[in-house]
């Protein structure tokens, strides 16, 4: 059985293309670095937010770590 095709991201897919060929090389350069520079913040975020929150009792460091990731 094959994947059915989702309209939204066939349509989402088709935006990026025609926005990209739209961009030149040094705006295109200007928008990976952005996206790059909210991808690290989110990671950041992220890692804040683990530190942050304290194992249950009776759970180990890696167990609480297991169930966060799910």
């Amino acid at each position: 059985m094959t994947p059915r095709k989702s309209k939204i991201l066939a349509a989402a897919k088709e935006e990026l293309a025609a926005a990209h060929e739209r961009m030149n090389p040094e705006e295109r350069l200007v928008a990976f670095a952005e996206h790059s520079k909210w991808l690290i913040r989110l990671m950041d975020v992220g890692a804040e937010y683990r530190k942050s929150k304290k194992p249950e009792q009776g759970h180990t460091e890696k167990q609480s770590q297991s169930r966060n990731r799910q």
